[in-house]
């Protein structure tokens, strides 16, 4: 597996568990992250840490990868599932969307949804 990719699955594994400290850790310092819930875009670690408690606090999104695939312009497209529960654990709704990567450093430097 590509190591962008591994480094994807891990996010997402971090995140389904709710584990900010291993989802930030594999964050390059300047991270660009959009802003889905607000609008707008996150930047830096600390910053993007903020936006998934927030989101923690009001959902909880479970997310698996399908497939990947190199872009262009150098990020990697992910086509991704996501089962919405609200906090207590009930189901919401589930999607399926692509999650646009960049990477700097081996780091995630960018999301953004296509």
């Amino acid at each position: 597996m590509d190591d962008r990719h591994d480094t994807i699955d891990r996010l997402w594994d971090a995140l389904n568990r709710q584990d900010i400290d291993a989802a930030a850790a594999l964050l390059h310092p300047e991270v660009d992250w959009q802003d889905l819930m607000n609008g707008g875009r996150r930047i830096g670690v600390a910053d993007v840490r903020v936006y998934w408690a927030g989101v923690f606090k009001i959902m909880r999104p479970e997310s698996t990868s399908l497939t990947f695939a190199p872009t262009e312009d150098g990020r990697v497209a992910v086509r991704t599932h996501h089962s919405i529960r609200d906090p207590l654990g009930k189901f919401w709704t589930e999607e399926t969307v692509t999650h646009l990567f960049g990477f700097r450093d081996g780091l995630l430097s960018s999301m953004d949804v296509a």
